[in-house]
């Protein structure tokens, strides 16, 4: 249960650098108050009865609801937003990778190995679905200059 909520608050974290990217920090601070007011309520309510299970639930709700407003925001200022293709394919190589590591069973010092392993698969099936292309290529060329890394231009 929590690791939905983690992955929904990084999304969030996300689209708040976003909206303070263009010069509206008061919009998180109001966004991002609100959901540790509803954190702790939902706390309140669900650590009693349902101890640990409850305090994920409380931060997946907060991350649902934060994500929603936060994505709400961005959408309406932007008039843009990731598509809903891109989401299914993006979650389709998700679910495979994590298929795949939960059958892979081996001793912690191969750990790294293994992460690198899932890393190509996840993103060779992002290429095969025609998520990741030429020009995402060309966009992080530019976002990451490689140019005073001389050698490795080459």
């Amino acid at each position: 249960i929590l690791v939905f909520g983690l992955a929904l608050l990084t999304v969030f974290l996300v689209l708040s650098h976003m909206v303070m990217g263009s010069g509206r920090p008061g919009v998180v601070f109001v966004i991002a108050s609100s959901l540790v007011a509803m954190d702790i309520a939902l706390n309140v309510v669900l650590v009693p009865r349902h101890g640990l299970v409850g305090a994920a639930w409380a931060t997946t709700l907060t991350g649902v609801i934060g994500t929603i407003a936060a994505a709400g925001y961005v959408l309406a200022r932007f008039r843009a937003l990731v598509g809903v293709r891109s989401v299914v394919k993006i979650g389709l190589a998700s679910a495979a990778v994590y298929a795949v590591a939960l059958r892979v069973s081996l001793s912690a010092s191969f750990l790294p190995l293994v992460y690198v392993a899932l890393f190509a698969v996840y993103f060779g099936l992002l290429v095969i679905m025609r998520e990741f292309r030429r020009e995402d290529v060309g966009i992080i060329k530019r976002m990451v200059p490689l140019a005073r890394f001389g050698h490795l231009n080459k």
